[in-house]
């Protein structure tokens, strides 16, 4: 039951992204696995991070939105 909760959740959080785009941010779910998405996380201009882009990878739990997801930061580090 809290899956399918959370399935509908997650269509509705992408039926927004798609319908309201945020200048800095994009974002989907993997086409055959609706807990699983990518986004992009863009630098602001005029910021240290301008023209940057930072990959991550979104993993939701089955109780969403009850617990958040788990955020891994797929770009590598420049040091």
């Amino acid at each position: 039951m809290a899956s399918e909760m959370a399935l509908r959740r997650l269509q509705h959080d992408y039926q927004q992204v798609q319908e309201e785009p945020l200048m800095t941010v994009s974002a989907c779910p993997l086409e055959h696995n609706m807990f699983v998405w990518h986004a992009n996380l863009y630098g602001l201009p005029g910021s240290t991070y301008a023209r940057g882009v930072f990959h991550l990878r979104l993993v939701f739990p089955e109780d969403y939105p009850s617990r958040p997801p788990t955020a891994t930061l797929l770009t590598p580090a420049l040091i």
